[in-house]
């Protein structure tokens, strides 16, 4: 236990929630514990209120001079409020501490105006105190108060070395007991790939199924990122699997992840194939795909999509290093495959991102201060192009959705590595389109299926053993701190960041080696350090950090736990945290919206979104440890921890959501089709090589036939209130147009022709409300502000008026298409590409 230099400090003032507590710390090997004085459970007299914080949800630790009350009072000064009037802040914790301590007697409520403290914060002076400042992972943000600046160091250190690891059996989950409700459960087999696909319709072990398992990567040889089991088309051997692999990134071949009974369509999924410059093609990969794209034999009107949730210039950047995107001339079978590109950003945008919501919004959770809404949903924020994120995915998700139900197409979708934004789109198509993914058990088995065994590496993206740079020292600087605030955006990191990233960055940013090389390597990202601080004169020796750059502290910290970290474990550990990335965050944000949007269509409820986020980092539990299944095979996982399901399987009740009602019995979906216009001709010249040649930039579809105007029939209107009923389009009551639910900004990017959508037939033998799948309202997306510990007044009362028309609505507008105008080859914008008949109504593109 050498490596805690304290287990305990008393008379430590917790800020919490806008509430300030006086109470007792506890260091213990995995947690950091805060005793409550002064307020007894209902239990037992002498049980104190405790809190609890396991070291890996820590994000970053800011250790600062004087109290966390400062930055309260410089708030104070900035509202040019009369400097005598600050001491009702003091003045109003005092008077609260005593009638708190008197109503608390009897009552173990914390509510939002509570403070419990014996010291008299009127007298004393608050700059002798010296803070520590914690933001978690799960955005759970709270400060300590010490008097003693000897333990507050004390204290910064031992969390240094408790929370910086170097091996994975470190973590508590290694040494987790369940209690006797848990320990009822195993749930680490839940997921049986022969069960679930027979539930959806797909009798592997017959040899009549067009699919098949291969035992191909048995012993991980073949994939080691891949599940041992992989769904193929029964009639691609696995000699053919072997030549395939070497065409794509990581290995990661097309393999079945979804079938869809109700068209008898599917989704497959993959990583980037390796066409570089030279543009190289794989004959071995075009017959998979062919034969996955001809599963489905007896359909003669699928149309086939190739997905690429890249955005297309980024695609296109990864031939330089020997990645790249399919060419349609070499997939395009029988003229029944399209390509889109879905412009999702990479991990390093979204970590950047949301650095600047935690930096700019969130960082002051401890004291709950106000959140400037305005600036928060003004859209040239940049923390709002979180929510326009969210909005890219759902709108893809939703035109994929549309087009498995009325198209009755088979869809690879694939992005660099297969592992972040595929896991992403192909979970949420499987959420919208089968109901059983919408309950407790369905979607347990979608994450297993779907991340946990398709190998997202969420201890890479979780960053489990965490690093040295998100501590910061900022007692130690060479200016003088008491002419500034307390604010932790003033801070200067304690590690000098060597390579060129900020150290004080909640989430990292990715070095960009081969797998997303999507944004330039030097590119830098906002951080919780806002002050303008020197730190380049790294050979100057007056410079305190330098002294202490060059001290013997760093390499004590990381020998901990009775092991020296070598080197290269050094490495290992910085590298996973420059590719940190709340991935899984975002999905379970974007499940958050459908459920917001069908209340009634989920059996679990919000609750059970957010313990899953907070057990993603907590590393109770084995589930979300390592980054994929060969690893967890290797360190025997299920033998020495817990599965996480176990949690929630035995606190069912917690987590239902009462308002759920079942979807109907019958979960195949009335038959949907739609007939390609008899004049619609499909380009038989490929135009792709020429862009990779030179990328268009933006999300610009390029080089469309023109169908002329009678593709469009006497009837569109017909088909149009036909689709009103399902809620897909919306009709502009003042002009008579009608109109895509979708933002034009978020709609994928379609470089091939596309289908115009002109007969609409339904089952007459089904109800037409009586459907088991749901679309996202993408006009309908708000903050997720109970994860963020705020009120949803607090971050979306500014937000009604993005999501409502905008005042040119009433305005009358030509139709929008997609494509390119005859008289010129540039692509033209949605509202002036006239002349490619396309109405806003297709299932393929977004006007």
């Amino acid at each position: 236990m050498e490596y805690i230099k304290v287990t305990k400090v008393d008379n430590v003032l917790l800020h919490r929630k806008g509430c300030t507590f006086e109470g007792t710390l506890h260091l213990t090997t995995h947690h950091l514990i805060f005793t409550i004085q002064n307020l007894k459970s209902n239990t037992s007299s002498n049980n104190a209120k405790e809190f609890w914080f396991a070291y890996p949800l820590i994000f970053s630790v800011f250790k600062n001079k004087g109290s966390a009350l400062l930055t309260k009072l410089n708030l104070t000064k900035q509202n040019n409020t009369n400097i005598e009037d600050s001491n009702e802040i003091t003045d109003n914790y005092k008077n609260n501490s005593n009638n708190s301590s008197k109503t608390n007697n009897n009552n173990s409520t914390i509510n939002s105006t509570t403070h419990v403290y014996s010291i008299d914060l009127t007298n004393a002076d608050l700059w002798s105190f010296v803070n520590i400042k914690i933001i978690g992972k799960d955005y759970t943000i709270f400060s300590l108060d010490f008097q003693i600046p000897s333990q507050a160091n004390d204290v910064f250190d031992s969390l240094l070395r408790l929370t910086v690891l170097k091996n994975t059996n470190q973590l508590y989950a290694f040494i987790y007991n369940p209690g006797k409700a848990e320990s009822k459960f195993n749930s680490w087999k839940i997921y049986n790939v022969i069960d679930e696909f027979k539930r959806q319709g797909l009798d592997l072990i017959s040899s009549n199924c067009p699919w098949r398992i291969s035992d191909i990567n048995k012993d991980f040889k073949f994939c080691n990122t891949y599940p041992r089991e992989l769904i193929i088309p029964r009639d691609v051997s696995d000699t053919l699997l072997s030549h395939a692999s070497k065409f794509r990134s990581q290995s990661r071949i097309p393999v079945l992840s979804y079938y869809y009974k109700a068209s008898n369509c599917s989704i497959t999924r993959s990583s980037q194939p390796l066409t570089g410059i030279i543009k190289q093609r794989s004959p071995q990969d075009e017959s998979l795909i062919y034969n996955i794209f001809n599963t489905n034999k007896e359909s003669t009107q699928n149309k086939n999509l190739i997905v690429d949730a890249r955005p297309m210039t980024n695609a296109y950047a990864q031939t330089a290093l020997g990645g790249g995107t399919e060419f349609l001339e070499y997939y395009n079978f029988n003229n029944s495959s399209k390509r889109i590109f879905l412009g999702i950003d990479n991990i390093h945008v979204i970590s950047d991102i949301m650095n600047n919501l935690i930096d700019n919004f969130l960082s002051d959770n401890d004291l709950n201060l106000p959140i400037n809404s305005l600036k928060l949903n003004n859209k040239y924020s940049k923390s709002f192009n979180w929510l326009k994120l969210i909005k890219t995915i759902l709108s893809s998700t939703e035109t994929l959705t549309k087009s498995m139900i009325f198209n009755n197409s088979n869809i690879l979708v694939h992005c660099s590595d297969g592992w972040d934004r595929t896991a992403q789109i192909s979970s949420l198509i499987q959420i919208c389109l089968d109901p059983f993914f919408r309950t407790i058990d369905g979607f347990i088995i979608l994450v297993e299926k779907e991340w946990i065994s398709f190998g997202h590496k969420f201890q890479e993206r979780s960053n489990h053993l965490s690093n040295e740079n998100i501590f910061h020292d900022n007692t130690v600087s060479s200016f003088n701190l008491k002419n500034n605030s307390n604010n932790i955006s003033q801070s200067s990191p304690i590690i000098n960041d060597t390579d060129g990233f900020s150290s004080s960055s909640l989430f990292g940013k990715d070095a960009n080696d081969f797998t997303d090389f999507d944004t330039p390597p030097n590119t830098t990202q906002p951080s919780m350090n806002m002050a303008s601080t020197n730190l380049s004169s790294s050979n100057d020796s007056s410079n305190p950090l330098n002294s202490l750059l060059n001290s013997n502290f760093i390499s004590n910290v990381t020998n901990h736990f009775n092991n020296s970290t070598t080197p290269s474990s050094l490495l290992q550990i910085s590298k996973s945290k420059q590719f940190s990335s709340p991935i899984f965050q975002q999905f379970l944000d974007c499940v958050y919206q459908l459920i917001s949007q069908n209340p009634n269509k989920f059996q679990f409820n919000e609750r059970f979104l957010r313990r899953l986020i907070y057990h993603l980092y907590s590393c109770q539990y084995g589930t979300f440890l390592y980054n994929n299944e060969f690893e967890r095979y290797e360190s025997h996982l299920s033998d020495n921890t817990r599965s996480v399901w176990d949690y929630f399987l035995c606190r069912r009740n917690e987590f239902t959501n009462s308002n759920y009602v079942a979807s109907p019995t019958k979960t195949n979906t009335p038959t949907k089709q739609f007939k390609t216009p008899k004049n619609f001709e499909t380009p038989t010249k490929a135009n792709i090589p020429e862009q990779a040649k030179t990328p268009t930039k933006g999300d610009t579809p390029v080089n469309f036939n023109t169908p002329t105007s009678d593709d469009i029939k006497e009837d569109a209107q017909e088909v149009k209130d036909k689709l009103k009923k399902f809620n897909i389009v919306d009709q502009d009551e003042n002009t008579n147009n009608t109109t895509s639910k979708a933002d034009s900004s978020a709609a994928p990017v379609i470089d091939s022709s596309i289908d115009s959508l002109d007969e609409f037939s339904i089952d007459q033998a089904s109800d037409i409300d009586d459907v088991d799948w749901i679309l996202p309202d993408i006009n309908n997306i708000k903050w997720w502000w109970q994860l963020y510990d705020r009120k949803d007044e607090e971050m979306n009362s500014n937000l009604n008026n993005k999501n409502s028309k905008s005042p040119d609505s009433n305005k009358t507008t030509k139709k929008s298409y997609i494509g390119i105008s005859k008289k010129s080859n540039e692509p033209t914008s949605h509202e002036e590409s006239l002349s490619l008949r396309l109405p806003s109504f297709n299932f393929f593109g977004k006007s």
